[in-house]
């Protein structure tokens, strides 16, 4: 893996050739180095910045909330935190992440879904049944959308 001084005092490795922690995702911040996903020509910083123009933005805002926080001490449980908020809120990881919005939905390339009814979500989860929730696939860009797998009628 190669880092190469990126924009805003990052640290920056294109074509970072393992998996993430979140699939779907286009780049990942660890303090201040960005590890950016493989893929065809994405081998350097000049492919990510023609790629995508704002990404090294959003990552920057996220290596500033790093900081902010606390490291991973205090940014990981937090922005776990935000995920699961927003998927709570919305159906997918992003669109009512806190820090998700506060370093740009767009820069990031995520769209901002709607909100959607909390009730149903926190009565499932309350009475232990998670199998109610809509199943997860990761879309494009790691967002997350409904399944469009059919459930199989359980025999009575």
């Amino acid at each position: 893996m190669t880092l190469v001084p990126g924009p805003h005092g990052l640290l920056v490795a294109p074509g970072y050739p393992r998996r993430f922690p979140v699939t779907g995702a286009a780049a990942v911040t660890v303090g201040e180095v960005v590890l950016v996903r493989e893929g065809p020509g994405l081998r350097t910083l000049a492919d990510v910045a023609r790629r995508w123009p704002a990404l090294l933005d959003h990552e920057a805002r996220h290596a500033a909330q790093w900081a902010r926080w606390g490291g991973p001490v205090g940014f990981l449980p937090a922005y776990a935190a935000a995920t699961v908020w927003s998927w709570l809120r919305t159906g997918d990881r992003h669109s009512a992440n806190h820090f998700e919005r506060a370093a740009g939905l767009a820069d990031g390339g995520y769209r901002e879904n709607p909100p959607r009814p909390l009730g149903p979500a926190l009565v499932s989860l309350v009475r232990g049944a998670p199998a109610r929730l809509p199943a997860l696939s990761r879309g494009s860009r790691g967002r997350a959308r409904p399944s469009r797998r059919r459930r199989r009628p359980t025999a009575a």
